[in-house]
């Protein structure tokens, strides 16, 4: 692992894809549950100015992929429809290139049936500390105050053929299929860019982005030394991902 200073010019030859987590690298993280209208309704950070300002200007020279376990349309919502912009949603189900949401993956019965099951059984749980469901069409997202005693278990106990994960991310239990993470995801994409997995630089920091930082991409780049390790490395989070999206420009543009 090298400083994110230490990144240099002849890392960045083949790269055409800039593939960043959201939540944590671009923007702070942190997610609210409001009701407008009678209608329960999530709100998170958006991206600074600054960081959208320098995502735009490198999307001049790379793809910029948002690669997250939110919604497509949150994703849309939150980055907006822009030229060069290709998002991975749901951990790595959905893609959305040229303004077409598109499925990467087919669940079988079983994977379908069971998360339909943990979701019910997820539902009936009496705690203050449950805040509710992100609304997704496919991923399972719990989001809690803290970590409830038991949802491992209820899960172990649905998922009898054990091809189901649940992490906890830090404000939510993601709960998902083994084999569809960002680095499947991310494959998929590629095949659709018409570009190689040796082609993409990943930037991310947490559980659910381990998999595309382990990934055999051309670099990869963690704002979290202590949790994620990749070829480079800086400290932050959101505030991390700013140093690297602006080191990255300053050497395409010097």
């Amino acid at each position: 692992m090298k400083d994110i200073s230490k990144l240099d010019r002849r890392s960045l030859v083949h790269i055409k894809m800039l593939s960043f987590d959201g939540d944590g690298v671009t923007k702070k993280i942190g997610t609210e549950f409001v009701i407008n209208e009678g209608k329960l309704e999530l709100k998170s950070h958006l991206p600074s100015d600054e960081m959208m300002d320098i995502l735009v200007k490198l999307s001049k020279y790379f793809y910029i992929n948002i690669n997250s376990g939110r919604s497509i349309e949150y994703l849309v919502d939150m980055y907006g429809k822009r030229k060069n912009f290709v998002y991975l949603g749901e951990i790595g189900m959905f893609a959305r290139v040229e303004n077409e949401k598109v499925v990467n993956f087919e669940l079988s019965d079983y994977e379908k049936e069971t998360l339909k099951r943990i979701k019910q059984r997820l539902a009936i749980i009496k705690d203050k500390r449950v805040k509710g469901f992100e609304p997704k069409t496919y991923l399972v997202t719990l989001h809690c105050v803290s970590p409830i005693e038991g949802v491992e278990e209820i899960i172990d106990k649905i998922d009898l053929e054990n091809k189901i994960y649940c992490w906890w991310t830090g404000e939510a239990y993601d709960i998902g299929v083994k084999r569809i993470n960002k680095a499947t995801g991310l494959v998929r994409l590629c095949e659709k860019l018409g570009i190689k997995l040796e082609n993409v630089a990943t930037v991310g920091h947490g559980i659910n982005d381990l998999d595309m930082l382990e990934a055999k991409v051309g670099v990869s780049i963690s704002t979290d030394v202590d949790n994620a390790k990749a070829d480079f490395v800086t400290r932050g989070e959101e505030k991390g991902g700013l140093v690297v999206v602006k080191k990255i420009l300053e050497l395409v543009t010097n």
